[in-house]
């Protein structure tokens, strides 16, 4: 194949990914989506300062995100836009690893299977740090991949990884990669060097800003305190660890009958066989990815808690496996080509072309379900926007889902429950959707006094996907998760 064939087929895959994400926009979700536009509107707005919370100190996703909104406003696409370039930067690494480790052909199945994996396709319009890290530590292999003749650029090799590291705090365990593949040789270490002292300025030029701030340490202490308590509190035991590990991640990798498959359909259904395939055959390519696959694997499930101070992937959500996506395509690639000549041809092709019609219709079903998280909060403000300027009464993530359907300038002022009710009149919203998430997961109440009002006003029952009912959320209380506007009057109280 051509290098202007392969770039025309590149540019192809590229745009057809981008019209997935932006056809499938899993848009605003109410969850970790709110802190981070929190924190880069802070910064936009120059009120901003330390938080400690793991959140705040992954200045590689809102920081940028923060100019984003400077250059576009306030909006969702605005705070998706660095997943976005995210999602379709690891579609091109695939194919330049791809190419790098075989062959163009390579490189375009991989690119393939990236744009139709679910989980990245997911994430791509949606506020996490897991794809960015995922395509800094991607990059980080490519760019030391070509140190192979000239080692110096291993140096940006590890400046991109100190990105990652900037991005979210797992992005050293590929550290442990890059010298299992590459320390058998003086070359290979010199290069590793290189890498390592790329990332350690990036390390060290964080810290001083830090020490700035009075807390060198404040990476260390903005991450340890929640994800200790989180680990302390959900797997304190050997059992829940390896129940999390060898039972449930399988399935949920797995099953097509479990809650979570769909966010990765069959890519890791067909990634088995291909990678017993490769290893069995000796490939060289197909091994090296196998490997970076596997120590990273190895290391970001099984590492102790205690020796580092945050949660290990696999005790949180599928999005945290992000990570692998890029050398789990390549292995699965690798084999395609390999068994593309043969008489299974015919058998290949088809394989792959279900795994794209089933990982694409995985992806709808996320886009489908995506959606309930926000229906409540956008039926509420629809409401809110037809009605005077007043006061409106919410849990703290109604008040800032409110404040940013409003774009931070709200007509309305928005403040939160508290153990009094409020001295003049006021909208109560009463979102059953998160204060059954809130109370199953954290324990959380709604006020005595918001539950003793009149009538609502108005009454939204959202759309409750069986996916929803059977999966993660199923041990919230039904009749179904519905939206409540109420009215107060002091009078209604009773001073």
């Amino acid at each position: 194949m051509s290098s202007r064939t392969a770039r025309g087929w590149l540019i192809l895959i590229l745009a057809l990914g981008a019209a997935l994400r932006l056809w499938l926009f899993t848009g605003y979700q109410a969850s970790d989506d709110q802190v981070y536009i929190d924190l880069a509107w802070k910064l936009r707005e120059g009120t901003s300062s330390l938080q400690t919370n793991p959140y705040a100190s992954r200045v590689g996703l809102w920081v940028p995100m923060a100019g984003a909104f400077a250059l576009f406003g306030i909006s969702i696409f605005a705070a998706v836009f660095v997943n976005f370039l995210s999602s379709l930067a690891t579609i091109f690494l695939g194919f330049a690893l791809g190419s790098r480790l075989s062959d163009a052909r390579m490189g375009l199945v991989a690119a393939m299977l990236v744009a139709f994996m679910p989980l990245n396709l997911h994430h791509a319009t949606e506020v996490h740090a897991d794809l960015p890290l995922s395509a800094w530590m991607g990059l980080s292999v490519l760019v030391w991949q070509l140190s192979e003749r000239k080692p110096w650029l291993g140096f940006l090799g590890g400046g991109s990884l100190g990105m990652g590291h900037l991005t979210k705090e797992p992005a050293f365990f590929l550290i442990a990669v890059i010298a299992v593949l590459s320390l058998r040789s003086t070359w290979g270490r010199k290069r590793f060097l290189y890498l390592l002292a790329g990332f350690a300025l990036v390390v060290a030029i964080e810290t001083i800003v830090y020490a700035l701030f009075g807390d060198p340490a404040f990476r260390l202490h903005a991450t340890r305190g929640a994800h200790s308590e989180y680990m302390e509190k959900h797997f304190s035991s050997a059992a829940q660890i390896a129940h999390r590990l060898f039972l449930e991640v399988p399935l949920m990798m797995f099953h097509p009958m479990a809650p979570l498959f769909p966010f990765f359909g069959l890519f890791y259904v067909a990634f088995l066989p291909a990678a017993i395939h490769v290893w069995w055959i000796r490939d060289r390519a197909g091994r090296w990815a196998l490997g970076w696959w596997m120590v990273l694997f190895i290391f970001i499930c099984l590492t102790p808690s205690s020796l580092f101070p945050f949660r290990l992937a696999f005790v949180a959500r599928p999005r945290t496996l992000e990570m692998l996506t890029l050398p789990a395509a390549l292995v699965l690639a690798r084999s395609v080509c390999l068994l593309l000549p043969t008489r299974r041809r015919i058998h290949v092709v088809l394989g792959l072309v279900a795994l794209l019609v089933v990982n694409m219709a995985a992806s709808i079903r996320l886009w489908s379900d995506a959606s309930t998280a926000r229906e409540n909060l956008e039926e509420a403000h629809r409401f809110l926007s037809d009605q005077p300027a007043g006061v409106v009464v919410g849990d703290e993530r109604t008040r800032f889902s409110l404040l940013f359907f409003d774009r931070f300038r709200p007509r309305h002022r928005y403040v939160t429950w508290n153990e009094a009710p409020p001295a003049e009149p006021a909208w109560v919203i009463v979102d059953h959707y998160w204060i059954s998430h809130d109370r199953s997961t954290y324990g959380t109440v709604q006020p005595a006094w918001t539950q003793a009002l009149p009538e609502p006003v108005k009454v939204h029952v959202p759309r409750i996907p069986a996916s929803l009912r059977r999966g993660s959320l199923k041990r919230v209380s039904f009749p179904p998760w519905r939206l409540e506007i109420r009215r107060w009057e002091p009078r209604c109280g009773g001073d």
